[in-house]
């Protein structure tokens, strides 16, 4: 190793000394502590003497996972009790080996390259990634410097920051000449007196706590008014548009096939009824070699739709099928799926090809039938895009904002929510935060972020169940979901009001964050919202309105 690469090693072991020890709660550190083994850069004892340990390393390379296993090794050989073994890495590795150390706790014996002992300690083990740039790195460390000083009430400018933060990471490099232990109270004074010392009043200013809560929605700011908003309408949307657009090749590919009209028959099922009539009782039973005929009911609702979708409406010709012929056997199980349909065409390619057409033509307007109508339903309601603005001049955490609305007003929890009624679009819906879920909220763009999310996204798990069982599963799933989104406490304790309460975890001096979703409500009437907000570092407490216009 070059001097330059030593010196250098030693600036990036301090820089990520004071990163962790601004982000976390400990006693007491030590840097280059005196171990065993040597093989320990960084010692932390929490309150209750659990050491955190950690080494740190540094290369142009990248980093190779039975690198990083073995010097974990070695950690854990030096300390053979401790709280979490860390490994700090300043450079680069595969993405593969990233996501095994990310995902850690679901890894299994064989990932570890038969080095067991470390399976056996895997959920006290964590590897963390660092950019291998001084400026980048000292930019973090600034950041959670500006933190930690508008977490004690005090405002500085970014230069004098920058000069705090040089003098720390100095600091700390002579502690680690030393191998002495420093306490969190004298980390913390060593800051402050930094700044009161090396700087006169006249730069330092005293935090000053203000918010507001204000409506906004699609980038623009409302105020503290707002007149009725609903969802954008479904045809507005790209996954409609694609729908549709299905649709219309799926209905042009049929209306190319063209048979010999066959003659209006009527065939007579087992049950005495024709069949037109019949069909819905037929295919409760088996039935063998019958033409296929589409039913009255059916095809009114194929006219009527594509009429509204497509706009335009099928020729007779669109529902006839040659000579095409059509045998059902049903089977049961006793295991899922547990009901099946074995159906068997018999006519020629061009019949049976048409027929497969229609059917997925007939599937997809249903389900394009039935996703319009859950929009439909979904914008009925209106919503409230309400965002806070961390307008002061300093950073603030633990905010809780309380919005008491009236009980005149219903607002719909997430069990009420209307839901698809078909399986194949509660699946579609599920899969991912698509256009339904992204339209319940804010999402983060340039000028807003998005609000942090106290839980984990839920995780689900499909057991191999069909029919009503499966769509159970998914309007839970889909509840699920929305209970996520929906990250309000309801209070009910109020007569006249009822109170929604959430909490932002952190928001930067200037920061515009969302509230966890959109409340949504119907009301025919004016109402007023009142607020209420807290935060970590201000005992007072901050109030304020917001109305609603139902006329506007």
């Amino acid at each position: 190793m070059s001097g330059q690469d030593g010196i250098r090693g030693y600036l990036f072991q301090s820089i990520i000394a004071m990163l962790s020890s601004l982000d976390k709660e400990w006693e007491e550190i030590t840097i280059e502590p005196n171990t065993t083994l040597d093989k320990t850069d960084i010692i932390w004892i929490d309150n209750k003497g659990n050491k955190i340990v950690s080494q740190v390393k540094s290369s142009i390379n990248n980093f190779t996972k039975p690198q990083i296993l073995d010097w974990l090794i070695k950690l854990m050989d030096d300390n053979p009790n401790a709280l979490e073994y860390r490994v700090d890495l300043v450079g680069t590795t595969e993405v593969s080996v990233k996501n095994f150390f990310n995902q850690l706790t679901s890894s299994k014996q064989d990932d570890f390259l038969n080095r067991e002992s470390l399976y056996a300690i895997k959920d006290k083990i964590k590897v963390k990634f660092f950019p291998f740039d001084y400026s980048t790195m000292l930019g973090a460390s600034i950041s959670l410097i500006d933190k930690f000083l508008s977490l004690k009430n005090i405002n500085v400018n970014y230069f004098t920051k920058e000069l705090i933060t040089g003098g720390m990471v100095h600091q700390l490099i002579y502690f680690s000449t030393k191998g002495k232990s420093l306490k969190r109270e004298k980390f913390e004074n060593k800051i402050i007196e930094w700044v009161r010392f090396n700087y006169s009043d006249q730069f330092i200013t005293k935090i000053k706590v203000d918010f507001n809560l204000f409506f906004y929605y699609q980038n623009e700011n409302f105020g503290n008014n707002i007149g009725n908003i609903s969802f954008d309408n479904i045809t507005t949307y790209e996954f409609y548009k694609t729908q549709v657009n299905n649709l219309k090749a799926l209905f042009d590919k049929i209306c190319n096939f063209n048979f010999v009209t066959k003659s209006n028959i009527k065939i007579t099922s087992k049950t005495g009824l024709d069949h037109f009539s019949s069909r819905s009782l037929i295919s409760l039973s088996d039935y063998e070699n019958e033409p296929v005929i589409i039913e009255d009911y059916e095809i009114e609702f194929i006219n009527k739709k594509s009429l509204k979708y497509l706009g335009v409406l099928p020729s007779e010709d669109f529902f006839n099928f040659g000579d095409l012929k059509e045998t059902k056997k049903r089977s049961i199980s006793i295991i899922p799926p547990f009901n099946q349909d074995e159906i068997t065409l018999e006519g020629s390619e061009e019949e049976k090809e048409k027929k497969n057409l229609y059917d997925e033509f007939n599937s997809v307007i249903y389900d394009l039938d039935d996703l319009t109508g859950f929009w439909k339903k979904i914008r009925k309601m209106s919503l409230l895009p309400i965002a806070l603005l961390n307008n002061g001049n300093g950073h603030e955490e633990e905010i809780k904002v309380k919005l008491y609305i009236p009980n005149s007003v219903k607002i719909y929890k997430p069990k009420k929510f209307p839901k698809p009624k078909y399986l194949s679009n509660l699946l579609k819906i599920n899969s991912d935060p698509g256009p339904f879920f992204n339209s319940i909220r804010h999402t983060k763009n340039s000028m807003i972020q998005e609000f942090e999310y106290n839980y984990k996204y839920p995780e689900f798990f499909n057991f191999g169940i069909f029919g009503y069982e499966r769509r159970g599963e998914e309007e839970s799933k889909f509840n699920r979901i929305l209970d996520y989104y929906f990250e309000y406490t309801f209070h009910q304790d109020n007569s006249e009001k009822t109170v929604l309460e959430c909490e932002i975890p952190a928001l930067n001096t200037k920061e515009l964050t969302s509230l966890p979703s959109y409340i949504f409500f119907k009301s025919h009437k004016d109402f007023t919202i009142q607020y209420k907000i807290n935060c970590k570092n201000n005992p007072k407490q901050i109030s304020g309105v917001l109305n609603y216009k139902a006329s506007s």
